[in-house]
């Protein structure tokens, strides 16, 4: 059992000064959040309201018992800051005597709302376990191997600070006591905040309103210690994070209603998530405006180590889906209509997001039905290339054709919208013939089709941008 105690023959030294034949150390211990002294030196607002320290416990630990020596509470020392809005930046103790040795020195704060994912405290808090722990006992929790195998169950959902629930914070350091001493220690936050912002980038020139944010896959535990600093060899010794599946919330992080105004960026949302490794994919970001419409971006990221901020910048651009639906008429029979999954390419190099490809089998008919994101179209115009045949209009909102009875034949078909206006836009759409396949290879369309723009509009009309990827904070 972590948590389990036994009674130590030594005792505690708190009112034991220096003698001659008792040689002791004169200690006390400075506690402070991570970033305090970037925020107060360099005016960085990377730490915002209610992330620095609202509950405190300190405990110093003898290396080769595992017995406390010393232990602390936030209102047993001197707090700079107010608790109660989670802004303690500094803490200071007493000052204490124990005796020489090697120590690890403990800081955890806001643990109130976060528990062991060990079943043996299911209903304690990791803050009510450690109210438990006394002075001149012995607790297994405190092996630096047990602390790296202690998990706590989804540090990030525990984050409310509207409730006084505040963000999880822990650190370890090893030193030699062997003279008086001050121990400086830096809690480290136990998650990544991630920051939202919007450019609206339309080129209709209207405003957007973002009603959602929704941010995964994170994982569902989060090791108690990331690493330790050994004031011994004057090395950190850093855990390796735990590969994660994650888990994809089942509702936004953040919802609300923030207009966007064309041509501007602007913040919509902070939150929280849990230091994550995915190792083998990256992290997904969807975004909601008030048509309904859910837009989905790919971070560069795959990797969230705890205590960083990860700004990402949505853009908002236009860009095409398209409802694709295609016929072949089997011998002695009526023509059947059928959907394909076609995939989004953007050309390589250029960030071109204009160029769309799909398959589709030789000789078929079928119809493109544009979707715009971004932009409302006023004109049409179709320009089919060969391999090609356009049977619709030119300037007809839906193309209508077919394709040429070759097999790894390639057709283009361009796609200019407001040809003479201010908003014209150019779009490319590449089309490969495959052989026709037996009828059970492919997937009749009884109902509503498939909508294309599945593939670009989760993802291109974002541009997912990152801007000081898991900075510091």
């Amino acid at each position: 059992m972590l948590l389990a105690a036994c009674a130590s023959e030594s005792g505690g030294s708190y009112d034991l000064p220096e003698t001659e034949e008792h040689k002791t150390c004169r200690v006390s211990v400075e506690v402070s959040a991570a970033g305090v002294s970037q925020t107060k030196v360099l005016n960085d607002d990377n730490a915002l309201k209610g992330e620095f320290i609202h509950s405190l416990h300190v405990f110093i630990v003898d290396v080769n018992t595992n017995t406390v020596e010393a232990e602390w509470t936030l209102e047993e020392g001197i707090a700079s800051g107010d608790e109660k809005e989670g802004m303690v930046e500094n803490w200071q103790s007493p000052n204490i005597f124990i005796d020489p040795g090697r120590k690890r020195v403990y800081a955890f704060a806001n643990m109130e709302n976060v528990y062991l994912e060990s079943s043996t405290y299911p209903d304690k808090s990791f803050d009510t376990l450690l109210d438990g722990v006394k002075v001149d006992e012995t607790y297994e929790l405190f092996g630096t191997g047990d602390l790296f195998r202690v998990f706590l169950k989804d540090p990030a959902a525990s984050i409310n600070f509207g409730a006084d629930h505040f963000i999880p914070m822990s650190c370890v350091e090893l030193h030699d006591f062997d003279t008086d001493i001050t121990i400086r220690l830096e809690l480290i936050r136990m998650v990544s905040r991630i920051d939202v912002s919007v450019l609206n980038n339309r080129e209709d020139g209207q405003s957007i309103t973002v009603t959602g944010v929704k941010f995964g896959p994170y994982a569902e535990k989060v090791a108690l210690i990331s690493s330790y600093v050994d004031n011994t060899t004057g090395e950190s010794n850093d855990y390796e994070i735990v590969e994660s599946k994650g888990k994809t919330p089942e509702n936004p992080q953040w919802t609300g209603s923030k207009e966007v105004n064309n041509g501007s960026t602007e913040p919509i949302c902070s939150f929280y998530v849990n230091e994550t490794n995915l190792a083998s994919r990256n992290f997904e970001i969807e975004l909601t405006t008030s048509d309904g419409t859910p837009l989905k971006g790919t971070t560069s990221k795959s990797l969230l180590p705890r205590n960083t901020v990860y700004p990402l910048r949505l853009t908002f651009n236009a860009s095409l889906g398209l409802d694709v639906e295609w016929a072949l008429t089997p011998v002695g029979g009526y023509p059947r209509s059928f959907t394909v999954s076609p995939t989004v390419e953007v050309e390589k190099g250029s960030g071109d997001s204009n160029t769309l490809s799909l398959s589709l089998p030789e000789g078929c008919k079928f119809t493109l039905t544009p979707k715009l994101t971004g932009m409302v179209a006023k004109t049409w115009k179709w320009t089919p290339g060969a391999n090609v045949k356009r049977h619709s209009a030119e300037s007809a909102e839906v193309f209508e054709g077919n394709m040429t009875g070759v097999v790894d034949a390639t057709g283009t078909i361009e796609l200019t919208v407001d040809e003479d206006l201010p908003t014209k836009k150019t779009f490319t759409i590449s089309i490969e013939t495959t052989a026709i396949q037996d009828w059970d290879e492919y997937s009749a369309s009884t109902n509503a089709l498939l909508r294309w723009c599945a593939a670009p509009q989760w993802c291109e009309p974002i541009s997912l941008t990152t801007e000081n990827e898991g900075k510091e904070r």
